[in-house]
């Protein structure tokens, strides 16, 4: 992982493979906290011999007994460069939905989750930090007058594995009433069973 052969490593200390700037303090610190609780596991950057650096996860044990560090590393920064993939991707979904005006919205029916993108939230006009989706809090949303449409139209469609279509109207506390159009599809297990 370090790049360095088992004669040159043994003997460095733990600094000069480390890439974050920490100091002294911060690096005590922790040590303290790995004593005390006997047991850490935490991300850190290391620097390989040959000067780049790479995400590390270390699960590190302390044997007060013999006042001893355990400590496993493992290379992380393909998964690490995976989930900064995922977010750039998800910006970008986000950035394009923005500006399309169209939201998307994903409710998992084994668990029950229901989960909004961020232009669903701007299109509802809602605050994703006050407003937890589920699919009754998304009816609540919904005009009185067109919830059953909606519900009928989505009940209708698990039972007979179609896609539906639905322009129905939404109200806000100031009275306003906002038209959207929803289009929804499900996916199906082997056995016919919705999944989502």
């Amino acid at each position: 992982i370090s790049g360095y052969p088992v004669d040159e490593l043994v003997g460095m200390h733990i600094s000069q493979l480390e890439a974050l700037e920490l100091s002294p303090e911060e690096v005590g610190r922790h040590i303290e906290k790995i004593m005390a609780q006997g047991y850490d596991q935490f991300e850190t950057r290391h620097r390989r011999k040959d000067g780049n650096e790479i995400d590390i996860e270390v699960s590190v044990t302390y044997m007060a007994e013999s006042q001893q560090f355990f400590a496993f590393c493992r290379d992380i920064t393909g998964r690490k460069l995976v989930q900064a993939e995922l977010q750039r991707s998800r910006n970008l979904l986000n950035e394009t939905q923005q500006l399309g005006q169209l939201g998307s919205w994903e409710l998992d029916i084994v668990s029950g989750e229901l989960r909004w993108s961020d232009e669903i939230y701007r299109i509802f006009e809602l605050d994703p930090a006050q407003f937890s989706p589920s699919y009754e809090n998304f009816l609540n949303v919904i005009h009185p007058d067109d919830r059953d449409m909606v519900n009928q139209a989505y009940v209708k469609s698990l039972q007979e594995h179609q896609s539906y279509d639905v322009l129905h109207r939404l109200l806000f506390a100031d009275a306003r009433i906002k038209w959207v159009h929803e289009h929804c599809t499900s996916e199906f297990d082997v056995s016919g069973k919705a999944l989502r």
